[in-house]
């Protein structure tokens, strides 16, 4: 963010207020406090106000999934013969979806922690989008990529037939995902 500027001015387009980033860990924040990734994290909270991108933001800080370890799973080199190898981003994105639903009107940019913006100014088009598209339940695009197709329909949850790639907006007060996190259990992703 410090060569791709997420937004060109203070709160520019960010009617009422500029969004939050949010960081969010898959365990609990005093979990995270004990791996060797705290230092790092917790020197960029305290440097962010001093980085250009941060005028962007209303607030900055963090959130924890709370997934147990069987939750937490994300084993790539069982992709193809595995069905529940990425369960551990499911879990913690559906318990993300279910914590701002909790919090009527909230609207979320679901940025996966891979993505690397290309274009300046991504976060002023992606709220102009936004603004644009209302009501909208979920503005993405499906996922695109292989990794379930040597397995069957009925091998795969519901929830993976249509995945999204991730990175979205989603309108947490709207029916269409309200009902859809009424149908998710954790359990879906461990068997």
């Amino acid at each position: 963010w410090e060569v791709v500027a997420p937004c060109a001015a203070v709160g520019a387009g960010f009617a009422p207020a500029p969004p939050r980033l949010v960081l969010y860990y898959s365990k609990s924040i005093r979990e995270l406090r004990g791996t060797p990734a705290w230092p790092s994290l917790e020197a960029f909270l305290q440097g962010a106000s001093s980085k250009p991108w941060r005028r962007c933001f209303g607030s900055v800080s963090l959130l924890g999934g709370n997934l147990t370890e069987a939750q937490d799973r994300y084993t790539r080199d069982t992709a193809g013969s595995e069905v529940a190898w990425s369960s551990g981003p499911s879990v913690q994105f559906y318990r993300m979806l279910a914590y701002y639903s909790a919090r009527p009107g909230t609207t979320v940019y679901y940025m996966d922690p891979d993505s690397v913006p290309l274009a300046r100014f991504w976060l002023d088009r992606l709220m102009r989008d936004m603004h644009a598209q209302r009501p909208f339940s979920v503005l993405g695009s499906t996922y695109r990529g292989s990794n379930w197709d040597s397995f069957s329909d009925e091998e795969i949850p519901v929830a993976l037939r249509r995945h999204l790639n991730g990175n979205a907006v989603y309108n947490v007060s709207h029916p269409f995902l309200l009902e859809a996190l009424s149908q998710h259990s954790d359990e879906l992703w461990t068997t």
